[in-house]
């Protein structure tokens, strides 16, 4: 994986990724309970956090 900008320096080596996402409530068990996402990214010259919300799910 390469980065570019300020992410460039960061994603040198090995860097690891670690996708969280976030429920409301004691058991998320469909995608409805799901609002947002962290991505934490953690290396030899990395470590830094990207937040964000998500989508409700299309309607079938």
């Amino acid at each position: 994986m390469t980065g570019t900008g300020i992410f460039r320096a960061g994603l040198t080596g090995r860097p690891r990724f670690r996708l969280i996402l976030q429920g409301r409530g004691v058991l998320c068990t469909t995608a409805e309970d799901f609002a947002h996402w962290t991505l934490q990214v953690t290396g030899p010259r990395a470590r830094f956090s990207l937040f964000g919300s998500l989508r409700p799910p299309a309607r079938a």
